[in-house]
C-alpha cells in the first residue's frame, strides 16, 4: 500500500494495458463506501488544486498526485476502467497517511505521593500507526517494577518507597519520525526517621 506523511506529496500509478479506448477514472472510496470521482480520463473532475493529473501515452498511465496530505486523504482509492454499462475493471489502493508520535496533554506531568501509597504514573499518545509506550527512569536506573524499561501506558507502583522519587520518561514511539518524551516527576514525602543512639 502507499503511505506519506502529513504535509507530503504522493503519486498513485494506474498503468491501463489493452484498454486505452475505455473511459478511465481515479474514485476516493468515501467513509460511507460511495465512490467520489477525481478524474476521467487525463482530466480532473474535483475542484481541489491539491490534485493533479498526469497522463503518460508511452506507458499509458494515470498518476493521480495528490499534495500537501491532510490525515482526511487516507482511505482507499479505485482506478476504474468503464468496460460496459455494468462491467469495469478496477484497482484498488489503499493510502496511508503516517503521523510522528504526540503526547497526549492529559498525560502525566508530576506526582505527590506519601511513601507507601500507591502511585500510577499515565502516558498515552496520538499517532500513525498508534505509538507503542515505554517507561525509563533517569540515567537508566532501574524502575520500581523491576528492570529498566516497562511498556505501557500506565506504571503502576503500589507501594512507593522514597528511592522511587525521581524523574521517570515516557517515550512514545511509531516508527515515524523521531520519538516523544515527556519527563514525569515523582516526588514522595515520608516521615522524618529517628535514630536510636543508646
Amino acid at each position: 500500500f502507499p503511505y506519506t506523511t502529513l504535509f507530503r506529496s504522493i503519486d498513485m500509478d494506474c498503468s491501463v494495458l489493452y484498454g486505452t479506448e475505455y473511459p478511465v477514472l481515479w474514485m476516493k472510496i468515501g467513509a460511507d463506501n460511495r465512490p467520489i470521482p477525481l478524474s476521467s480520463g487525463s482530466s480532473l473532475i474535483i475542484r481541489d488544486n491539491r490534485f493533479a493529473l498526469r497522463y503518460d501515452t508511452a506507458s499509458a498511465t494515470y498518476t493521480l498526485q495528490l499534495k500537501d496530505v491532510q490525515r482526511s486523504d487516507e482511505g482507499r482509492y479505485e482506478c476504474q476502467i468503464i468496460v460496459g454499462i455494468n462491467n469495469k475493471v478496477t484497482e484498488d489502493l489503499y493510502l496511508r497517511v503516517l503521523e510522528p508520535p504526540v503526547i497526549n496533554d492529559n498525560s502525566t506531568r508530576s506526582v505527590m505521593k506519601n511513601q507507601y501509597e500507591s502511585a500510577t504514573l499515565e502516558c498515552t499518545a496520538k499517532g500513525s500507526p498508534q505509538p507503542r509506550i515505554e517507561w525509563r527512569r533517569e540515567n537508566n536506573a532501574v524502575l520500581p517494577t523491576g528492570g529498566i524499561i516497562y511498556k505501557g501506558t500506565k506504571l503502576k507502583i503500589h507501594s512507593v518507597k522514597k528511592e522511587d522519587r525521581g524523574t521517570y520518561f515516557c517515550v512514545a514511539d511509531n516508527g515515524v519520525g523521531s520519538p516523544a518524551k515527556r519527563h514525569v516527576a515523582l516526588d514522595v514525602e515520608f516521615s522524618p526517621g529517628f535514630v536510636d543512639n543508646q
